[in-house]
């Protein structure tokens, strides 16, 4: 954990928390566009409009989709906190491949705080359900690198952490309430999703799909 960028969460203002969802299986072809297009979000649609409060991206750190946003955000001087569903040595243990598992840790080095859900760490779906839901709960902002396609037309759409079910429920959320504390947001109070179109490799391979922006 990087104590350093636990500043912002101190000043005294209410952060803006932006959750981001999106697809694991990005195509390699695509990130450089994906990169620039999160960028452009996350400035345009959310640190423009609120110019004196504390930005921060909330994540479960998965593969693809979330590590690019956790990595720009960063870049871009945003604080990352983490949520998981048990303790991040035991989630790094599950990760087989190398390079993820690297990659992985070194964004929780990176991160101001990595928080472990409360009665998260049951079994595979139900924890990963738990912390989603935390997620969908404390975001103010969803950040959705997604092809927009809904569950049933997905890949694996069974799946309880895909990125259409992500978007589903945090729309179907209901909020944390906020800390009291100043704030002078021009932004609306009102929880939104926001969308990079993105491509999954799998779509990539069968020439299915829009590509992202910029690309």
């Amino acid at each position: 954990v990087n104590m350093s960028r636990t500043d912002s969460l101190t000043s005294g203002q209410i952060p803006v928390v932006v959750g981001v969802t999106g697809h694991a299986d990005l195509p390699a072809q695509d990130l450089d566009a994906l990169r620039r297009a999160v960028s452009d979000v996350l400035q345009e649609q959310v640190a423009d409009k609120t110019p004196h409060s504390p930005h921060v991206l909330l994540s479960t750190l998965a593969e693809g989709a979330e590590r690019l946003a956790a990595q720009v955000a960063l870049q871009a001087g945003w604080t990352l906190i983490v949520l998981l569903p048990m303790p991040a040595e035991r989630c790094a243990q599950a990760i087989a491949a190398e390079a993820s598992r690297n990659e992985f840790e070194a964004l929780l080095q990176e991160a101001a705080e990595v928080r472990v859900v409360p009665d998260a760490d049951t079994d595979a779906l139900g924890s990963y359900s738990a912390v989603q839901q935390r997620l969908a709960t404390q975001a103010l902002f969803l950040l959705a690198l997604w092809d927009g396609k809904p569950a049933q037309d997905q890949f694996a759409s069974e799946n309880p952490d895909a990125t259409a079910s992500m978007v589903k429920m945090f729309r179907s959320a209901i909020p944390e309430p906020v800390l009291a504390g100043p704030s002078d947001n021009e932004l609306s109070q009102a929880r939104m999703v926001l969308q990079v179109q993105t491509r999954r490799a799998l779509d990539v391979a069968t020439q299915v799909g829009t590509p992202p922006h910029g690309l």
